[in-house]
């Protein structure tokens, strides 16, 4: 059975508006699975949306960092001058509405990455438990295992085994790692 959230977040239509509103309580938690989906929705209505490659991204890069001082100063003589608006596909003010948009998806950047940012330290976290708790239970069967009296948990030693194998072979791993000099 699924639950409310996801069951909303799947039926959003294409062209559905989302309204956002202060509530006096907070609202409930949505499973990963509706986030997910409504990521992949959120793909969809996004214009302009792109995957770019390293390639693409470096041919751009150039031109789209372009000093703020000198864009401003050439929107402002565009709004003046508006002969050019053929060979540059853009009247002034086209450019300057072209300008705030940017500014708006700038934010909206930075609000996504900050969700990015909370969604990996939520993950980091649960990360973080997950492997605490493996290795106090480690620690505790290793424990168990070497007390010659403890007769109890003896049919563990097999997962013990594998667990100690695995931790030894990721601790040489780090080790070497750390121990080569850096690449010039």
């Amino acid at each position: 059975m699924q639950d409310d959230t996801e069951v909303e977040v799947a039926t959003i239509a294409p062209d559905a508006q989302v309204v956002i509103a202060e509530e006096v309580l907070p609202p409930a938690p949505i499973t990963t699975d509706a986030l997910i989906q409504a990521c992949r929705l959120l793909q969809q209505r996004i214009p302009g949306f792109d995957q770019l490659s390293t390639e693409e991204r470096q041919r751009l890069l150039r031109v789209a960092s372009l000093d703020p001082e000198f864009l401003a100063a050439g929107i402002e003589a565009m709004c003046v001058c508006d002969d050019y608006r053929a060979a540059v596909g853009y009247s002034g003010e086209e450019l300057r509405d072209l300008s705030a948009r940017i500014e708006r998806r700038a934010e909206l950047q930075r609000e996504f990455q900050r969700l990015a940012d909370g969604v990996g330290a939520a993950l980091l976290k649960e990360r973080h438990d997950l492997g605490n708790a493996v290795l106090v239970f480690y620690s505790l069967l290793g424990r168990d295992l070497r007390h010659p009296r403890n007769t109890r948990q003896r049919h563990m030693r097999p997962y013990y085994e594998d667990m100690k194998r695995a931790y030894m072979k990721n601790r040489k791993t780090r080790r070497k790692t750390a121990s080569e000099p850096p690449e010039s």
